[in-house]
């Protein structure tokens, strides 16, 4: 039994560290997948908050929804959405949800630039972005 407490008491917290650094690739994943779906946008209509040439210079400064892919049905645990978008900027976002709200990395934060960073963390972005 204590050979067995032993082995518990060192495999539960590696099995969770793992879970956890899975979930954040994922959430890197989909915000990398996120960027390139505002590029894509920007190389058509040569700005980020509009789909086509015309709105983007008739509309100019507006704000625009874009469809930012979700994982299948289940417990989220980031939700991806645009933090802030603008006529040659944005900001996406992946907010904690469900089992990663006490994650040490926070809400994770990718740039029109590639900048990558973090809010509400207690871990360096080289920490949780690196892994």
């Amino acid at each position: 039994i204590v050979v067995l407490s032993i082995l518990t008491a060192v495999a539960v917290p590696t099995y969770q560290a793992h879970t956890a650094r899975a979930n954040r690739a994922e959430a890197k994943a989909a915000l990398m997948q996120a960027a390139q779906l505002m590029e894509r946008n920007y190389s058509t209509a040569n700005c980020y908050n509009y789909r086509t040439p015309a709105t983007c210079a008739a509309q100019a400064g507006a704000a625009m929804a874009i469809a930012i892919p979700v994982p299948a049905a289940g417990a989220a645990r980031y939700n991806i959405a645009l933090s802030a978008v603008a006529r040659s900027s944005f900001t996406l976002r992946a907010t904690r949800a469900g089992t990663m709200l006490n994650d040490g990395c926070g809400d994770f934060t990718l740039t029109h630039t590639g900048t990558q960073g973090l809010i509400g963390n207690t871990l360096s972005v080289a920490e949780c972005w690196q892994r």
